[in-house]
């Protein structure tokens, strides 16, 4: 989300070398914001989000078993 560019680049690189990938932004989410135990930021609003965190646990663990299993 800071650097649109970047994620321009990396759709870049992947497409030219011919591998699917995804990349998405969670753009309420803070760094760290997978971690159920992360520290509250500090403006007193918490770090982990849970229904962003949990979304993308489910898409790793998807990605984990078509990859693996």
């Amino acid at each position: 989300m800071r650097d649109p560019q970047a994620k321009d680049k990396l759709r870049a690189a992947f497409a030219d070398a011919r591998v699917a990938a995804e990349i998405e932004v969670y753009p309420n989410a803070q760094h760290g914001w997978c971690i159920a135990d992360m520290p509250l930021q500090p403006n007193g609003s918490p770090t982990y989000s849970r229904p962003d965190a949990e979304r993308a646990w489910r898409k790793l663990l998807t990605l984990y078993r078509a990859a693996l299993g």
